[in-house]
């Protein structure tokens, strides 16, 4: 879709620009699903690493992830300080890491990285609140639907992963049926002829 692909460009480079002139060097942005193992690499959004390093951390599970996002499963607090992640392959020196919800709540993280010294909590606040601004852009700029629920979500999640709704009811504590009325909701609201379809739609669209 092409709008979606404006979209994410004109993220990118609204990203960038709060970056460098917060006087970091690199940014990174990737949905955070609320459930299952959730790649790095299946989830991103936008960022300027190069490629070596993002390559390297394209499996990570970013719900796991002791040293960064990890935290954002229970908590919402900004997270700073040297190393987040592994410099070894760029040298990234200090990191500050949150995370925002849209307006339909779903879950982004953020990265922001560079040499600099530790930022002030003002200069912090700023970079934060242009991010939402940017998210918020993003979101409004895209093709619009009626609201997928946190239950659609799920399923649709784990429907992209390749379970069967037998395989998706027992890791959510539902019936297969229920599984699939979530899913054929999912799909009306995403005018999807089947969960294919609808599942490719809410991977573009940023749902999962």
């Amino acid at each position: 879709m092409a709008i979606v692909e404006d979209a994410k460009l004109t993220f990118r480079s609204r990203m960038q620009k709060t970056t460098e002139e917060s006087a970091f060097s690199h940014y990174l942005v990737c949905r955070y699903p609320g459930c299952g193992i959730a790649p790095l690499g299946e989830n991103l959004l936008a960022t300027n690493w190069p490629s070596p390093l993002l390559h390297s951390y394209s499996q990570l599970d970013i719900r796991s992830d002791h040293r960064c996002f990890g935290e954002f499963k229970s908590s919402t607090k900004t997270l700073r300080g040297l190393k987040l992640f592994d410099a070894t392959i760029a040298d990234f020196g200090w990191t500050v890491a949150f995370t925002l919800f849209t307006a339909a709540r779903h879950q982004y993280a953020f990265a922001i990285s560079g040499p600099r010294p530790a930022a002030s909590d003002q200069a912090i606040g700023l970079m934060i609140l242009e991010s939402m601004e940017h998210l918020a852009a993003f979101q409004a700029s895209l093709p619009t639907f009626p609201e997928i629920s946190q239950r659609e979500t799920d399923c649709l999640y784990w429907a992209a992963a390749g379970k069967s709704s037998e395989d998706i009811g027992a890791i959510l504590s539902l019936s297969s049926h229920t599984v699939n009325d979530y899913l054929k909701s999912a799909m009306r609201k995403l005018q999807s002829i089947n969960r294919t379809q609808a599942v490719a739609k809410a991977i573009k669209l940023g749902v999962i």
